[in-house]
């Protein structure tokens, strides 16, 4: 499996060994991706990009039409499984396995993601995690659905934290500060 960007071996083939890292999910159009997940995890890289296929393939997340998705657009294919009645839906999502098979095939295919290894305790990587989604949602670079829940305090103690992203990454040209 190859991330499609020069060849590269997947995050999920990865031998990558950091376990504390932030992942950027990305649409995948060409000049200006949209960020629909930003997300700490104290597991390794290879493991958490398994638990969302896993999830993702399983009919747990939502699935957006793909092509539409590349461009920053939702229309909703299924609405995934979690919530109060999601897994009531598991019947369906089996029912409708034809019709939604290929748009999850290419929704799955169009994803990006980006990982930065942090060697920061949890409650640092969630504020670092916040102030990324918030910076690209003020950038109009977000399109995430409502109900993920973001850390709204800053850690007891915590001086500001400087983030440097590649220039040009998601549309944004200077660091981002936690």
């Amino acid at each position: 499996m190859k991330d499609g960007q020069g060849g590269n071996p997947s995050a999920c083939q990865a031998n990558l060994r950091r376990t504390e890292a932030e992942l950027a999910g990305t649409t995948s159009h060409p000049v200006e991706p949209k960020v629909f997940y930003v997300g700490e995890t104290g597991k390794t890289f290879a493991t958490r990009m398994a638990d969302h296929l896993r999830l993702q393939l399983s009919g747990m997340y939502r699935i957006y039409e793909p092509e539409k998705f590349s461009r920053g657009e939702k229309e909703l294919v299924w609405a995934g499984m979690f919530g109060p009645d999601g897994t009531k839906r598991a019947s369906e999502f089996v029912e409708r396995l034809d019709e939604i098979a290929l748009p999850l095939a290419g929704f799955v295919r169009g994803m990006r993601f980006y990982l930065a290894p942090l060697a920061l305790d949890k409650p640092v990587r969630q504020w670092v995690e916040r102030a990324i989604k918030d910076r690209l949602e003020a950038g109009g670079r977000w399109v995430q659905d409502p109900g993920i829940n973001y850390r709204k305090n800053r850690p007891v103690g915590l001086p500001p934290i400087s983030i440097v992203v590649t220039p040009g990454a998601f549309g944004l040209a200077e660091p981002i500060t936690a």
